[in-house]
């Protein structure tokens, strides 16, 4: 099988900082960090590098890993395909990670100030935002 992915922007923004990866769905309002080795397989999967998990060309365990990693990636609205493009065949830079298992965080605390619209949710009475009540 052979993929590429991309950012599902604009309603996945990230940013990286020192390694470690902070990336925000703003429909939903969930964050995620995902940080060391896994920031360096999730910065490697988002540069559009084709992914190829044939187990011919990779060991089991990673092929396992890869599709792993890019179905919770998938499941969490972080990443979407991109279209294929010519087959360039597999980075050697994948076999390089000493990545056992991809360790994405996820927090929800902020989902209501995240989905807040500060712009047209004001209240000369009360300030701003106001939260949507039917929401």
């Amino acid at each position: 099988m052979r993929q590429r992915f991309e950012i599902k922007s604009p309603e996945v923004v990230y940013d990286e900082i020192d390694g470690e990866y902070v990336i925000v769905d703003l429909a939903s309002g969930k964050y995620f960090r995902i940080q060391g080795e896994s920031g360096k397989f999730f910065a490697w999967i988002i540069s559009g590098q084709e992914l190829q998990t044939n187990p011919d060309s990779l060991s089991s365990g990673i092929a396992e890993l890869i599709d792993s990693t890019v179905r919770t990636l998938v499941d969490n609205s972080i990443i979407r395909e991109l279209t294929a493009q010519k087959s360039t065949g597999i980075s050697e830079e994948i076999l390089s990670f000493e990545l056992n298992e991809f360790v994405i965080e996820e927090f929800t605390d902020l989902q209501d100030i995240i989905g807040l619209d500060p712009i047209h949710e004001v209240d000369l009475n009360q300030g701003w935002p106001i939260a949507d009540e039917s929401r």
